[in-house]
């Protein structure tokens, strides 16, 4: 039986993410469920006019911008209804961050929008296996149809050879750890090391340079389509809900 406690992690661990991809409709939902925006009431990055504009669209408040007398337990009581008709899953670690991203690398999270299952940054700051491990048993009881591994590292994304520390095995609404000696990633038929990619340095790299001379977008959606996702997920969260 691993024993989870023993696990020691830096300060930025990197968390490799890879899983059987999800399809569009899944994907969207799982964006709408767990993006860091709707934790962060309205303030995920900096392009401010657009979060103002989304925030006026779906009629929820954008804490920053209140009046010095606004009533302040009014607006988190319409947070949390809104959370509340979505579904939200508010997690620690494990993040989705696609609509509204302040990150150089921009819009980003372990589902892509378009349904594929993959992630390889820092997570933190000072995580404990214990907490990681709890937010990837809320997504996997939330969506059972998630089969994936991932895996925290001792060390950054930044450094080379690094070793694993500790693997969670997603499938069938259950996580489990298991230690550094784990196939990993072998039952989706690839290598570790296969994953990162000459293409995916490139892309990255693109996308720093883009952010770095201003010619990047901190949203991965508009206006529009992410009002779309919300009302997709609501209609589906009420009728596997209809008490709500």
């Amino acid at each position: 039986m691993f024993d989870i406690d023993k696990v020691s992690l830096p300060k930025w661990p990197q968390m490799r993410v890879w899983g059987r991809a999800v399809s569009p409709r899944q994907a969207s939902d799982i964006i709408v469920r767990t993006d860091s925006f709707w934790s962060s009431h309205g303030h995920d990055g900096n392009n401010h006019q657009f979060e103002a504009e989304l925030c006026r669209a779906l009629d929820v408040p954008r804490i920053g911008d209140a009046a010095d007398n606004v009533d302040w337990r009014a607006m988190h009581e319409a947070w949390e209804r809104f959370q509340d008709s979505i579904g939200y899953i508010s997690t620690e670690y494990v993040r989705n961050s696609w609509i509204s991203a302040a990150y150089i690398g921009g819009p980003h999270g372990w589902c892509q929008p378009d349904g594929r299952i993959f992630f390889e940054d820092n997570v933190g700051k000072w995580p404990s296996a214990e907490k990681v491990m709890a937010d990837w048993a809320q997504l996997a009881e939330a969506f059972p149809f998630l089969d994936l591994e991932a895996a925290l590292m001792a060390g950054e994304s930044c450094e080379d050879g690094t070793s694993v520390a500790v693997v969670f095995a997603v499938a069938n609404g259950a996580v489990t750890a298991h230690g550094a000696d784990y196939p990993l990633f072998q039952r989706y038929g690839v290598e570790p090391a296969e994953i990162v990619s000459a293409d995916r340095t490139a892309d990255m790299m693109a996308a720093f340079n883009a952010r770095l001379s201003g010619h990047a977008s901190e949203n991965h959606f508009t206006v529009a389509q992410v009002c779309e996702m919300v009302k997709a997920v609501r209609q589906q969260w009420h009728l596997e809900m209809p008490w709500l």
